[in-house]
């Protein structure tokens, strides 16, 4: 079930996962359902809680999915990695009969290992430590590439 969520809060928002393989982000991808001028995303250590990419995502359609190339970010396998981006517009996503969502999902050459959000200023530099797992909210995601 998904709802278009717009002008509300702010948040940081996105998923953890471990590569099962030595890979590469090449790209990200990014949706919301409002225009927006700029939106910021970062990839992050999960360990260490630092950013490794900062990206601007600049001139959002509503509704119409960005994909945008980055900077290669080499990535160990095993290591966890989240992806987030900083927002009051997000599409929430639940399980039609309410139920909460079992992690870790597998999903090919990553697992994905959690939601992770927290509420946050425009563009404030917050991990997202808060956990849930009856929704999901935002669409930013990676283009993984195995390496070996």
């Amino acid at each position: 079930k998904i709802s278009e969520v717009i002008n509300t809060s702010q948040y940081e928002f996105g998923y953890s996962f471990k590569p099962k393989v030595k890979g590469k982000i090449n790209a990200i991808t990014f949706k919301i359902p409002d225009n927006a001028p700029v939106v910021r995303v970062i990839i992050w250590d999960a360990v260490t809680k630092a950013p490794l990419r900062t990206i601007n995502v600049q001139n959002i359609v509503a509704g119409v999915e960005v994909n945008q190339k980055i900077e290669v970010l080499n990535v160990d396998q095993d290591r966890e990695y989240l992806i987030s981006y900083n927002g009051s517009d997000w599409y929430d996503r639940r399980r039609a009969d309410a139920t909460s969502t079992t992690y870790p999902i597998d999903a090919g050459n990553i697992i994905i290992t959690g939601y992770q959000y927290a509420e946050t200023l425009l563009n404030q530099v917050v991990y997202p430590s808060a956990k849930a797992n009856n929704y999901y909210a935002g669409d930013a995601s990676v283009v993984f590439q195995q390496v070996d």
